[in-house]
């Protein structure tokens, strides 16, 4: 990515992006990255209860100075300002351009000023090890090297410094994946498995991989716990709906695979029916399993 690209964020600041996470720097930088800004909207809706629980358990406090790896549109980040107030600063990173292009929009617009954002990969940016607190909300199951990015995390922080991350728990207790990539199947025959632990939404879905990755990188009482939760949404359906070719498993199948109108009507058919069980009165609810994951420095 040229560097003069960077100018243009009054508070992006341009970091290299190592080799070896090239392919999510790809993949982030592509039309994933488009979708999660044409949609930051919903889902930050769907993902308000992870995002209430990160912040829940973080405890960020006013003056503090906040590390938010992940951030994405900058929902997190600006959340974490607040609650730091003017005497404390959020710094957010991420390695998708279009994410933080928005997250910049958004500050701006905000009129923001203890955030900034960084264009960097949280595995080798550079730290000056001052920081009180890291948090992520779904941003550090992408590493291409975990222990190494764990380490350099934790000479982020301060002596005492703490990290409150959050990821996916296993597909099994998360309908949003299994239920959809189930119904996908049923149409279109199962797709060649990956490596369940390579970068991706659930690598760290077991709670006892997250903590040896935190005691690898140096972290002190690293534990994990799993928490149920819901991801809900007042418009219903439909505004999930329009997620899925786009983000989530049925994607992979609609790209993969030789999909015909008819098939894909059917498809969506299919996952009206079974979505519509997590229908509420106040539009749907559907069951959820995390990690949160936290560690001294």
């Amino acid at each position: 990515m040229p560097k003069n690209n960077f100018q243009r964020f009054g508070h992006i600041r341009g970091i290299t992006v190592t080799e070896a996470n090239e392919s999510q720097r790809q993949f982030w930088n592509d039309k994933p990255g488009a979708n999660w800004v044409r949609f930051y909207r919903d889902l930050d809706i769907m993902h308000h209860s992870v995002l209430e629980k990160l912040l829940d358990c973080a405890a960020p406090e006013a003056g503090e100075t906040v590390i938010d790896i992940g951030c994405g549109a900058g929902t997190s980040s600006f959340a974490l300002a607040e609650l730091v107030g003017s005497s404390g600063s959020v710094s957010g990173y991420d390695i998708s351009e279009p994410l933080l292009t928005k997250a910049e929009e958004r500050r701006a617009e905000k009129g923001v000023s203890n955030v900034s954002f960084h264009l960097a990969d949280a595995q080798t940016a550079g730290f000056d090890g001052s920081a009180d607190l890291i948090v992520s909300r779904f941003g550090v199951m992408f590493f291409d090297d975990p222990e190494a990015a764990f380490a350099n995390l934790h000479s982020a922080l301060r002596p005492g410094g703490r990290i409150v991350f959050i990821t996916w728990a296993a597909s099994e207790f998360n309908p949003w994946f299994s239920l959809a990539r189930k119904i996908a199947v049923q149409h279109f025959g199962d797709l060649p498995d990956g490596d369940p632990d390579a970068p991706g939404p659930m690598s760290l879905r077991d709670i006892d991989r997250g903590v040896s990755f935190l005691k690898a990188g140096g972290f002190a009482d690293p534990v994990g716990e799993a928490v149920d939760l819901t991801l809900d949404h007042p418009d219903g359906w439909p505004a999930l709906r329009q997620l899925v070719p786009h983000i989530g498993p049925v994607g992979r199948f609609l790209r993969d695979c030789e999909v015909t109108q008819e098939q894909r009507a059917a498809l969506f058919d299919d996952l009206d029916k079974a979505f519509s069980e997590f229908a509420t009165d106040t539009g749907i609810s559907v069951p959820a399993r995390i990690n949160v994951f936290s560690a001294l420095a």
